[in-house]
């Protein structure tokens, strides 16, 4: 009998054990969803907002033309890409036709490549509609516009500001033809 009553307790002690364990692993979980939530929505995946005023930046085109904020002109398209980006690789050929579309040509577009890593393709892609800007993670185009995610859309209005804003070319009204 000493002996049942042994194994009961040493039982009962190991599903105690084991039930403190299980709430622990539980919390952990609900702590990484919480976080995953945050970065796929909302504080990793940030989208420049609408009527927000884009930053002051200076930056050099692969062409070497000198951009800032103030020689954009009123309908510019801004596209931010990342060559490690699965997504910013298959909307490329869309944005890339989208651009052709639009009045103005190439000065009416600029492209922005985030990061360094393979690159080469992406530039020389977009290069042919848009002038391009390559720059490391938290350049100063992507801070001045306030992107967190790729690929990024928008679409200026006169001011400055953001008229249009997505993560997909579809959030941009299509080109008027001219």
């Amino acid at each position: 009998m000493p002996y049942l009553t042994a194994a009961v307790i040493v039982l009962g002690v190991l599903c105690g054990l084991n039930l403190m364990l299980t709430l622990a692993v539980i919390r952990r979980l609900k702590e990484h969803t919480r976080k995953l939530a945050e970065l796929s929505g909302g504080g990793g995946g940030r989208l420049p907002a609408v009527g927000s005023a884009v930053g002051h930046f200076d930056a050099l085109t692969v062409d070497g033309e000198a951009v800032s904020r103030h020689a954009l002109e009123p309908g510019t398209v801004v596209g931010f890409f990342s060559p490690g980006c699965e997504p910013c690789r298959k909307s490329l050929p869309e944005f890339t036709e989208y651009a052709r579309a639009l009045p103005g040509g190439r000065n009416r577009v600029l492209a922005v490549v985030t990061g360094t890593d393979d690159s080469g393709d992406m530039t020389g892609a977009l290069a042919r509609v848009a002038r391009v800007v390559a720059e490391g993670h938290g350049g100063p185009v992507t801070t001045a516009f306030g992107v967190g995610a790729f690929p990024t859309f928008c679409l200026l209005d006169d001011g400055h500001t953001v008229a249009a804003a997505g993560f997909e070319l579809s959030a941009l009204p299509d080109p008027i033809v001219a």
